[in-house]
């Protein structure tokens, strides 16, 4: 009876409360492109352009009960999630240029050396198993769940900080630095969230599998919103 009712829950968490994260990041986008298209906008729009992909693609795989799909399309899932999450260090890296345009070529070498890491990282093989007697669900690997841990501090929290704090000793404007404020506090509870759903997949625990998503979502439209009022209606 819990297993039917965390099923009912799961079913409900990516068809219905999913939608909303979706539905919330593509409206944030189109209001964003809409008021302007510039270097910033672009790059903001791409994290929220892909992070509502994943959550698509995660969504088209729920029903599916063939191994090496729901495999592969898991898989994307996971390369989206981590991978949006380079647009949010680099709009901190052109924003350090103080409107000056930032080259092209060095964004692309950023993101297609991300792009390698993270596929790098989850080829390895055993890092996680979904298939039928998982109940379709990921179930990953103590070792998995902290490489990709670890390449979330390495390669997006550590330097997200690092720009941030040298944004903030930049601007002395008290606006700018409120902002920056605001989009940090953003960016943090999304890392929480994304966090909290990767120990979700780890972790054997019902309870908390039916919780966390919920709590992630939250976070996820909150920070949303944070992302968009912090710079999103104003670039």
């Amino acid at each position: 009876m819990i297993i039917q009712g965390n099923e009912f829950f799961r079913f409900l968490l990516i068809y219905l409360v999913n939608s909303l994260v979706i539905a919330t990041f593509l409206i944030i986008t189109v209001k964003i492109l809409k008021r302007n298209k510039n270097q910033l906008t672009v790059v903001l729009s791409y994290f929220f352009i892909f992070a509502a992909l994943s959550l698509g693609i995660n969504a088209i795989y729920y029903p599916l009960r063939i191994e090496i799909y729901v495999y592969t399309l898991h898989f994307l899932t996971l390369f989206l999630i981590l991978f949006c999450q380079i647009f949010l260090v680099l709009f901190n890296l052109i924003l350090l240029n103080k409107g000056v345009r930032y080259p092209s070529k060095k964004i692309i070498l950023i993101v297609l050396f991300y792009a390698i890491i993270i596929l790098i990282a989850l080829s390895i093989p055993g890092g996680y198993i979904i298939n039928e007697k998982t109940n379709w669900r990921p179930v990953w690997t103590v070792w998995f769940f902290f490489i990709v841990c670890i390449i979330m501090l390495c390669f997006i929290q550590i330097p997200f900080i690092f720009l941030y704090y040298k944004l903030n000793s930049l601007f002395e404007d008290k606006d700018i630095k409120k902002k920056l404020r605001w989009w940090f506090v953003g960016f943090e509870g999304y890392s929480i969230g994304l966090y909290g759903v990767f120990l979700n997949n780890t972790l054997s625990n019902i309870l908390f599998q039916i919780i966390w998503p919920i709590i992630a979502t939250i976070f996820a439209i909150v920070s949303g919103l944070i992302f968009y009022r912090a710079w999103g209606q104003s670039l």
